[in-house]
């Protein structure tokens, strides 16, 4: 991140501007070197379990995650909870919910979710 800000800084003190700028940089590099290559190895069906966690600003209700994936049963979404969650993917915090494990990972999949799974109108 700093590399990104310094470069934004054009030379100069590094302001508010260039810190935004910087940190934008930095965000869409992490997106293409790290949550790309992550993303590319899941099935369809494990990226959609990601792209309706992202819907929530928070960690994710099982049930919530089911119901914007078709309502799917509890054992199928568990399927691929316990397979995202042995890819690093994603964390279990307390009974029923699950939070991304990989840093910026919701922003990345809320900016670009709809090449890996869900549109919004299906959210």
């Amino acid at each position: 991140m700093g590399y990104h800000v310094w470069r934004a800084t054009g030379g100069d003190l590094a302001d508010l501007a260039a810190a935004e700028t910087g940190i934008s940089a930095a965000r869409r590099r992490l997106g293409g070197l790290v949550h790309e290559t992550a993303l590319a190895d899941l099935s369809d069906l494990d990226r959609t379990f990601l792209v309706a966690m992202s819907v929530d600003d928070g960690p994710s209700q099982m049930a919530d995650v089911r119901r914007r994936m078709g309502d799917i049963t509890p054992q199928h979404a568990n399927t691929y909870r316990r397979r995202l969650m042995a890819a690093g993917m994603i964390q279990q915090v307390s009974h029923g919910k699950v939070s991304f494990a990989l840093p910026y990972l919701r922003d990345f999949l809320r900016e670009h979710g709809a090449a890996y799974g869900l549109g919004p109108d299906e959210l």
